[in-house]
């Protein structure tokens, strides 16, 4: 039985987060509290796994008691959301401070609606109690890098829960002389990825942007897929360029990490560096083949060791086509290795 601290300072969504949460049998909501402060008291005391946290709350808001409760009693912490640009931003904000994952407040109460966040609310609950927390073996970038010479000219990176935070990792460890364009596929809903881009676009000497429907890539460009859409890379005459679509009905990741490698599989040969970070599930382990067979492509998984889920890259790993596993802090130096950029980081 997994154990959950429910947070919110509204008596209505926290009887509605009960409801979802306790609705298959696994899940046992211990306590519920209505702001941040009964939070850690209630916490402290029980030790739930699992803690699922409204951000927006008065006093202490959800990431001032996240911080607070990251130091009193570390656990797997999901955010609640409101479905706004200012409440990705902050949900952001909270994936650095060290929540787990995030989840947007259903913006519709039909019975369909609450049924489908339910769903989802309850398989980030049960990622989230298996998860490792404050894992610091291979977190630490390397100073320089070891660079081999262009071998790649696309790089391709997948992940899930826990990806906000290994992006971060990798992302301002590059050098801004990167040479190659980046592509990322990050499964979120839409209005937070471009709250993540913006945000390590700022943190970054490398330019960090969400990708648009029709725009060619450019070299030493980091694009990460649109929240909630399906992302393809295509031909436009000489070059790349993204197509960005709706999911379709029975999609279950969008953006999809296999939906990103099959378009890239499609393309006239070329040399092709992908990547599979943390996340549950097995999204983009199937596209590894064609990749595999149409490309030069060499593939890199995390290792189980600083991964903070390691369906995604055990997944891969299980294919037979992943060249190495790489602690998160080395990604960054393999990235240069097999694009080129400068040596000092600069």
């Amino acid at each position: 039985m997994i154990r959950v601290l429910t947070v919110d300072d509204s008596a209505f969504m926290r009887q509605v987060l009960v409801n979802m949460l306790q609705a298959e049998g696994d899940i046992s909501v211990v306590a519920t509290a209505r702001n941040g402060i009964e939070a850690l008291d209630k916490q402290a005391a029980l030790q739930a796994d699992v803690v699922t946290l409204d951000i927006e709350m008065p006093g202490l808001n959800g990431i001032d008691t996240l911080k607070k409760l990251m130091k009193i009693a570390p656990c797997p912490v999901i955010m609640i959301s409101g479905q706004t640009l200012e409440g990705a931003a902050a949900t952001i904000e909270a994936l650095e401070a060290g929540a787990l994952d995030f989840m947007a407040k259903p913006a519709k109460t039909s019975c369909q609606s609450l049924d489908r966040h339910g769903a989802l609310l309850r398989e980030k609950v049960r990622s989230a109690s298996l998860a490792k927390l404050h894992s610091t073996t291979g977190l630490k970038e390397a100073k320089s890098f070891s660079v081999r010479g262009r071998e790649s000219e696309l790089v391709l990176i997948g992940a899930s829960t826990g990806g906000p935070r290994a992006l971060q990792t990798i992302i301002t460890a590059l050098p801004k002389s990167l040479s190659m364009p980046i592509v990322i596929a990050q499964h979120m809903p839409a209005a937070f990825t471009q709250s993540l881009a913006k945000r390590l676009d700022a943190l970054s000497r490398v330019s960090v942007k969400e990708a648009e429907d029709g725009e060619v890539l450019q070299p030493g460009i980091i694009y990460i897929g649109p929240g909630g859409k399906q992302l393809r890379i295509m031909k436009k005459g000489g070059a790349m360029a993204f197509g960005v679509s709706e999911p379709e009905q029975n999609d279950v990741y969008h953006p999809s990490v296999d939906e990103l490698f099959f378009s890239v599989a499609l393309l006239p040969s070329c040399k092709v560096l992908a990547i599979i970070l943390t996340g549950m599930g097995k999204d983009g382990a199937h596209a590894l083949a064609s990749l595999k067979q149409r490309h030069q492509c060499y593939v890199l998984a995390e290792a189980k060791e600083t991964a903070v889920i390691y369906g995604m890259p055990k997944a891969a790993v299980q294919t037979g086509f992943v060249d190495e596993n790489v602690p998160l802090g080395l990604l960054a130096s393999r990235i240069v290795g097999r694009v080129g950029g400068a040596g000092n980081g600069v």
